[in-house]
């Protein structure tokens, strides 16, 4: 949200790696217990987790994507929303 003060250095690399996929991105979400991500529809992140089986989408619309971790604790969660596509004419090819 750009309160680089805030969240300091440290925490604002971690989060460029994530956006931007640099390698280890995956475990900077396991070190903060990430089980949740709000990313822009059209996002490399999107994208690539659309593909992933232990990302599970819960909603999508032209602007954004809401994934959960595919866990036993979000089990509900996932089979409330089994089928969430996103919308025609969002990109979502590979990475």
């Amino acid at each position: 949200d750009g309160r680089f003060d805030v969240y300091g250095a440290p925490r604002m690399r971690d989060y460029v790696n994530v956006v931007f996929l640099s390698p280890g991105w995956q475990n900077v979400l396991d070190k903060y217990n990430i089980n949740f991500v709000f990313e822009s529809a059209t996002s490399p992140l999107s994208v690539l987790l659309m593909e992933r089986k232990d990302w599970h989408l819960v909603y999508a619309d032209k602007f954004a994507n809401i994934f959960v971790r595919n866990t036993t604790a979000n089990r509900e969660l996932i089979q409330k929303f089994p089928n969430v596509k996103p919308p025609a004419g969002t990109r979502t090819g590979s990475v």
